[in-house]
C-alpha cells in the first residue's frame, strides 16, 4: 500500500518569482521523512534525503562578482557551498513557517511540517 503523503506549499509573488517553497515526502506507514526541501528567495535552502541535510546560502553581489573577468561584468547570484550556520537555518525554516500560517493547513498537515521541523534541527549539517 502506497502511503506516501506529498505536502507542496509555494508563496509566489509573481508567476517567475517564489519567495518561499516547502515540500515534504512523507511515509505515513512508517513515520518516516523521505524528502524535505525548503526554499527562501533571500536566504537560502535546506534539503533532506534519506536523512541527510544540507543547505545553503545565496551569495551576495560581492561574492558573485569574484571569480572570473565573466563573472565580474555578469554576475549571477547563486547559492554557496553547503554552510551549517545555525541561525541561517532558523531564518530559512521562520520564514517558511510564517507564510504557512498564513494559509492555514489542516491539523495534520501543520503537525507533519512542526514535526519536519524538529525532525530538521535534530540533523548535523553534511560538510
Amino acid at each position: 500500500m502506497n502511503n506516501i503523503l506529498h505536502l507542496e506549499y509555494k508563496e509566489l509573488l509573481t508567476p517567475d518569482y517564489t519567495r518561499n517553497y516547502l515540500e515534504i515526502k512523507y511515509n505515513e506507514s512508517n513515520k518516516e521523512y523521505i524528502k524535505i526541501y525548503i526554499y527562501n528567495s533571500e536566504y537560502g535552502t535546506i534539503e533532506i534525503v534519506n536523512g541527510k541535510k544540507e543547505m545553503h546560502k545565496w551569495e551576495t553581489e560581492d561574492e558573485a562578482k569574484t571569480g572570473s573577468y565573466l563573472n565580474r561584468n555578469y554576475p549571477i547570484i547563486g547559492l554557496n557551498g553547503v554552510s551549517d550556520d545555525s541561525r541561517l537555518e532558523d531564518l530559512i525554516i521562520n520564514e517558511n513557517l510564517k507564510y504557512i500560517n498564513k494559509i492555514k493547513p489542516s491539523k495534520k498537515e501543520l503537525e507533519i511540517i512542526n514535526n519536519a521541523v524538529k525532525y530538521i534541527k535534530n540533523i548535523d549539517n553534511i560538510l
